[in-house]
């Protein structure tokens, strides 16, 4: 969690966001951004951040560190559709349901609207990256990369989505990354991490995208790459 969260979120602020502010809204508080967001979730990841969360039932508190000057509600899924569809068509991405795909020479750009098996209302974004040429690439169904972005609005969805891509199709700093990470799972094996002896503040991780790849494909972008 992020510092100081703890300290401003109390029992009587948390009642607060419950009661009167509506779900799927933005507010600040203590300069930090706080999105309440209906939702059985605990801990989103997206990128290299992790956003930690507290829950009141089925609903749940979102704490960021960056605040925008936003206060809007939450997308619905439809709503996000009907807006990237010509959007994502004019940029060449090839629409089968709710999954957008736009293969480059190296790469394969996804753009996946994602219903939630907990509730009708909730649904989750998940642009994600290919590497074509890498082996068993159909274990894969996400992407080698891929992230998760909150329901805002959706020009920030999509300009978050084109940054996602802009990174992780550039070949230099996938490499670069990738050694970074190599790096640090030799500093903190797997063994090390779940007994918690592990200090992410003082040896963060270089990116949280590298958990889900196994050595086969580390191996591959280090050699090819």
């Amino acid at each position: 969690m992020p510092a100081g969260v703890g300290g401003f979120i109390s029992f009587h602020l948390m009642r607060f966001i419950k009661f009167h502010m509506p779900v799927g809204h933005y507010f600040t508080f203590a300069d930090r951004q706080i999105f309440h967001r209906k939702c059985l979730r605990q801990t989103l990841v997206f990128g290299t951040e992790v956003f930690s969360c507290l829950c009141l039932e089925r609903e749940q508190i979102i704490v960021y560190d960056e605040v925008f000057a936003v206060s809007a509600p939450c997308l619905s899924e439809e709503e996000l559709i009907q807006y990237v569809k010509p959007y994502l068509k004019a940029k060449g991405f090839k629409k089968k349901n709710k999954r957008w795909t736009k293969v480059l020479d190296d790469f394969t750009l996804v753009f996946y609207i994602q219903g939630s098996c907990y509730s009708k209302e909730d649904y989750y974004i998940r642009p994600g990256v290919f590497m074509n040429d890498c082996p068993q690439k159909e274990r894969y169904y996400y992407g080698h990369f891929m992230t998760e972005i909150l329901p805002t609005t959706p020009q920030r969805i999509l300009s978050e989505a084109e940054s996602f891509f802009g990174e992780w199709t550039d070949k230099d700093l996938i490499a670069e990354r990738t050694r970074a990470f190599v790096e640090w799972e030799q500093r903190n094996p797997l063994e090390k991490r779940r007994a918690g002896e592990v200090d992410y503040d003082k040896d963060p991780v270089p990116s949280q995208v590298f958990f889900q790849l196994g050595t086969p494909e580390l191996e591959y972008i280090l050699r090819e790459l």
